[in-house]
């Protein structure tokens, strides 16, 4: 008997899941289905809006073709612009609905269908737009706009991914109704209210415009300041109240005190935002009122589920709320009279007035079109929540009526438009628009349609779902948990500091720093894919010049923000075991006495500080790859551990940096050379600011992330993942081949070999794969053929390997050179002498005929300048936007100390390293003495910044403006530069240099100074004879465990060894760790290594027991 009863209580239980789970399928239906009359709204009213007004000019296709083709090009530089958010959000929102229209099945195809869709109609529709606009006088056709909407729509595809299904399940939850759809409602009210409180979403991001802002007037929290009248006033206060009260619902379980302090930080927490907005008003009073809302939310939310069923009328109650919604019509409407404020205009006399009519024009939203965009979104809302009340009224009379509801609610609503109107014209003067006729009849509209869903709704709700479980408080945290979210906090609003005052595109950071954030939220694994694929363009130092912490820093907090808000790192998440953990304790320990070295003893502070290659604190820059890798060591055991699909996750990540670098370095020899020329000596360097005075950063980078290609096939057993992988592997061969670097070729060489080699080992012993092994030795064969090009048609890399003897000898004087620049102290060379410290050595014991240049930053009262000091060219440069055919002015104070000395300024096409078309101008600067005196010179651009495509500023060549000392033993001081347009605009930022050396960047010529150019030379200056056997016995640690796999028949430990050998090769002839970024990413794969070898050993012991 006792088994019957289970099985009929199973049975049951799988009835009652299949049922919710048709319930939830059919609702989400229903979401979509609402989602697809949404897009054709959208699409309708992105059509109707681009139109405006109407008025159209007789041209030709081909006179329209052109127009649209020689159109405004792409400017970066005004996307935050209110027309480009305008646009962004449009498309956005046509493209998230879209998403949920169309996508309806899981899985990798169906989404990237999805999307593509979505993101070609949004692109579609945004040229048609653009196109059907050169017909239209009153408009203008601009790249700008289109860039504008393909962004809102990116930005939407992905927020679907994030947000979607919760979207969804909240739509499910609101048409089951209960607590939860109260819940869920309310929650979609609040990405409503917040969208609304900061449209347009025109935020400061520096400190310096706030001050100004503050400057010309704008207060934080100040005094109410509209002189709105009474009745105004007190419209927009009950209105705050009332806006704010839904959010008071999200707090349903949480206690008084604590709905207290949520609700005066979410009140004032908007006018604080508010206060960063350029069109924000930040007022206490509002805080006050917002706050008063959301606690009165609470407090009806609360007692409203207190109670046992849904209220029940009378008869006589009915009639007499019935009666006085009746009556209220009538104080309604003498308030919108009020509102529009008859008495505040002048009575015109009865033939003005008709001619004002007359002059009228009737089409919906022309007088929204020709005004501001902020105001008449504003103005646009307000009529609609105007009007609300009437549609709410006239649902009270009829009931449930609600055809007759909505034929009167429309109707009155068009007659009291009229009325107002009429009245404005012939009272105050006030020029109708007829658009108000559409705006309130919506808002009549919309107040029927919310008091009938808001009555079946409560009634819903009051279906027995409400228990006291329901409103009881939330379990209390483990301290533990409140330790690792306040640590979380804090790195988020570290994370947020850093861009804030960014010098470049701080905005778009910003929002894709929060972005990412809710991408974490969704899916925690989702680090290993974005880290390692930004990990090598996420790299603005040629255009910032802030090297010490940048984005990437911003993106690795973050990361770090968002695991301990999920879940407390503890030290057993490291995961190290045995040798791997005493060696890596020791390597750390020794490490850190290596940074002491370098960084002790502290000089003083000074504005050089952290720009300085020279300066001791360069030694926390270069030390910022091992931290970081550290910090993400217990994430990525946490990760591989619980879910061994993490390694892949890894490796899409890894493929996915390979090719946007390759990407990268595409678009910059397309730029310079031409992609398929490969006899002009320029060497790529791709997205590695780092190598603006030479090095392997890139050359590293290619050789270690190729191996990674192998992957997609490796997981995709089809033709579509050979062809993706072999596609993938030609993109960084082609980066690897133009860095006309002899190192990363034969790196990719050596790891291609490691590759096919384990990879046969690894599947040596399987059935079943000869037709896999097949296609790796085609591949190979394939890569060999490729291997053999440069040596069989005269092209650079070929003399370079010629050159290979001749270079050898450099190199080992070079390396000779760096290790007698120790100091010969039993520390020194047991602990080395820091990292990040060999070019401040080089510098102060260079006994050279020609030393290195310098630049420096310094003061004087309250002027800055730069310092230029003459030696081994070093230029200090800065991108400026300069137009073709164009007449510059080009100004500066400068001062000297030497004899015969000079300023050379060329201004050139230039990404980090090799210039064309210079323009240059120098001056000779005769007063040697040290006296300023101030310099004008005309200047021409000629083809400087041609376009080289349709793209606009893709297409074009960067230009630098640069700053050179070309007299040894000189000095020269310079400072208030400006490159000046006909129209007195100037071009360079930062040229008095009190924001420091924001926006300048510099270069150097000769590669020694600043690079040892050997992995293991490096080593022992950096960490001494101590760090490099250490770091050695780490290295062979892992190699031997991963050799041991690949036995073992895994093939993805056959990627990471020809990942190891790719670095290492280079090594030899490169310093690949003096990039961060690039320790980042060797020491996250070493560890990722270990991982997967402990993971396959505990898996055998498992097996065997």
């Amino acid at each position: 008997m006792t088994e019957i009863a289970a099985g009929i209580v199973r049975e049951d239980a799988v009835k009652r899941r299949h049922f919710e789970t048709v319930t939830r399928l059919r609702t989400e239906e229903r979401v979509r289905g609402v989602l697809k009359w949404l897009s054709v709204l959208l699409l309708a009213g992105i059509i109707f809006v681009s139109m405006l007004p109407y008025e159209f000019i007789d041209q030709t296709f081909d006179q329209a073709l052109a127009h649209f083709l020689n159109a405004q090009p792409i400017d970066p530089y005004i996307w935050v612009s209110d027309q480009c958010t305008g646009h962004a959000m449009a498309y956005g929102a046509l493209a998230f609905c879209l998403m949920g229209a169309t996508l309806r099945r899981d899985g990798i195809l169906p989404a990237v269908l999805a999307s593509a869709f979505a993101f070609a109609v949004c692109l579609g529709f945004s040229c048609l737009m653009e196109f059907a606009q050169t017909y239209l006088p009153a408009r203008s056709v601009s790249a700008n706009d289109i860039a504008a909407g393909c962004m809102g729509a990116l930005t939407a595809i992905v927020t679907w991914f994030v947000l979607g299904p919760s979207l969804l399940e909240f739509g499910a939850r609101i048409a089951r109704g209960g607590v939860a759809a109260l819940m869920a409602g309310a929650s979609l009210y609040a990405i409503v209210y917040a969208v609304i409180m900061f449209f347009p979403f025109d935020i400061v991001f520096s400190f310096a415009d706030l001050r100004e802002m503050m400057a010309a007037g704008k207060s934080f929290l100040g005094a109410e300041t509209s002189n709105a009248g009474l009745a105004r006033g007190s419209v927009r206060v009950v209105m705050e109240i009332a806006l704010a009260a839904p959010l008071g619902v999200l707090l349903l379980r949480r206690p008084a005190i604590v709905a207290v302090v949520v609700a005066l930080c979410v009140g004032f927490g908007v006018e604080i935002i508010q206060f960063g907005l350029v069109t924000g008003q930040s007022t206490a009073f509002a805080g006050v009122t917002r706050s008063l809302g959301v606690f009165l939310g609470w407090v009806a939310a609360r007692a409203l589920l207190r109670l046992d069923h849904m209220p029940v009328l009378g008869d006589r109650s009915r009639l007499m709320l019935r009666l006085g919604a009746a009556l209220a019509l009538v104080p309604f409407a003498l308030l919108v009279v009020l509102l529009d404020r008859w008495t505040a205009g002048t009575r015109p006399g009865f033939d003005q007035a008709l001619a004002i009519l007359g002059a009228v024009n009737w089409l919906p939203f022309y007088y929204f079109y020709s005004g501001d965009e902020v105001v008449a979104a504003v103005s646009a809302m307000s009529q609609i929540a105007q009007y609300l009340p009437l549609g709410v009224l006239i649902w009270i009379i009829y009931g449930r009526g609600g055809g007759r509801s909505l034929w009167t609610a429309g109707v009155l609503s068009l007659l009291l438009t009229a009325l107002v109107e009429t009245g404005g014209l012939f009272v105050a003067g006030y020029r109708p628009d007829p658009t108000n006729l559409l705006l309130n009849l919506i808002g009549a509209l919309g107040g029927v349609w919310f008091a009938g869903g808001a009555h079946y709704w409560l009634g819903r709700i009051f279906s027995g779902r409400a228990t006291e479980h329901d409103l009881a408080p939330r379990a209390k945290s483990a301290p533990g948990w409140s330790l690792s979210a306040l640590a979380a906090v804090l790195l988020m609003v570290a994370a947020l500091l850093l861009l804030f005052d960014y010098p470049v595109a701080n905005g778009w950071l910003l929002g894709g720093l929060l972005a990412y954030a809710l991408l974490l939220r969704a899916h925690p694994l989702a680090w290993l894919v974005i880290i390692p694929a930004a990990l090598p363009v996420l790299d603005f130092t040629v255009l910032t010049g802030r090297a010490m912490l940048d984005p990437f820093d911003a993106l690795l907090l973050v990361t770090l923000a968002m695991e301990l808000w999920r879940k407390p790192l503890r030290l057993g998440d490291f995961g190290w075991r045995g040798a791997f953990l005493w060696l890596m304790l020791a390597y750390l320990a020794a490490y850190v006495i290596a940074v002491l070295n370098g960084l002790l003893p502290l000089p003083p502070f000074d504005a050089n500080s952290f720009s300085s290659p020279y300066s001791s604190w360069q030694t926390l820059w270069a030390s910022k790859g091992l931290l970081a890798a550290i910090l993400l060591a217990p994430m990525l055991w946490r990760a591989v551990r619980d879910n061994p699909g993490a390694f892949l996750l890894l490796g899409y990540g890894m493929a996915s940096g390979l090719l946007l670098s390759g990407l990268v370095v595409m678009w910059e020899r397309f730029l310079f050379t031409g992609l398929l020329n490969f006899n002009t000596e320029y060497r790529a360097v791709g997205p590695f600011g780092t190598m603006r005075t030479g090095g392997a950063h890139l050359d590293a980078y290619l050789a270690t992330a190729l191996p990674f290609s192998a992957v997609i096939f490796l997981m995709h057993r089809n033709l579509k993942g050979m062809i993706g992988a072999l596609l993938l592997a030609l993109i960084g061969l082609y980066g690897t081949y133009v860095t006309f670097s002899r190192g990363p070729y034969l790196a990719v060489l050596a790891a291609a070999l490691v590759l096919g080699l384990g990879l046969w080992l690894a599947v040596r012993k399987r059935e079943g794969h000869a037709l896999r092994f097949l296609t790796f030795v085609l591949v190979g064969v394939g890569l060999a053929a490729a291997a053999a090009v440069p040596f069989f048609n005269g092209s650079f890399l070929a003399k370079r390997f010629e050159t290979m003897s001749e270079d050898s000898g450099i190199r080992w004087n070079h390396w000779q050179h760096v290790l007698d620049l120790r100091d010969g102290d039993a520390a020194s060379l047991l602990f080395g002498m820091g990292p990040g410290r060999y070019p401040a050595f080089y510098y102060a014991k260079d006994s050279s005929k020609t030393p290195v240049g310098s630049v420096s930053l310094g003061q004087e009262g309250a002027r800055s300048f730069v310092r230029l000091a003459a030696g081994k060219p070093v230029y200090f440069s800065q991108f400026v936007r300069v137009q073709p055919a164009h007449h510059y002015t080009l100004s500066y104070r400068v001062r000297a100390y030497g004899e015969n000395a000079a300023l050379a300024v060329p201004i050139c096409e230039k990404w980090v390293a090799d210039s064309f078309g210079c323009k240059w101008t120098s001056t000779a600067i005769a007063d040697g003495t040290g006296q300023w005196s101030a310099v004008s010179l005309p200047l021409k651009s000629g083809d400087l910044a041609s376009a080289r495509g349709r793209a606009g500023w893709i297409t074009s060549r960067p230009v630098k403006f640069t700053l050179y000392n070309p007299v040894a033993k000189t000095v020269v001081d310079v400072t208030d530069i400006k490159l000046s347009t006909e129209s007195g605009r100037n071009l360079v930022d930062n040229g008095d240099f009190s924001d420091g050396l924001d926006f300048w960047y510099m270069t150097a010529d000769d590669p020694l100074p600043w690079h040892m150019d050997n992995l293991f030379v490096a080593g022992l200056f950096e960490q001494g004879y101590l760090g490099l056997a250490l770091f050695l016995g780490l290295v062979t640690v892992v190699g031997v465990r991963l050799i041991g796999e690949v036995l073992e028949g895994d093939r993805l430990s056959a990627v990471f060894l020809a990942a190891f050998t790719g670095f290492l090769v280079v090594g030899v002839i490169g310093s690949p760790l003096d990039s961060p970024r690039l320790g980042l990413l060797f020491y996250l794969l070493l560890f990722a290594a270990y991982y997967l070898c402990e993971l396959m050993r505990r898996e055998r012991r498992a097996a065997l027991a």
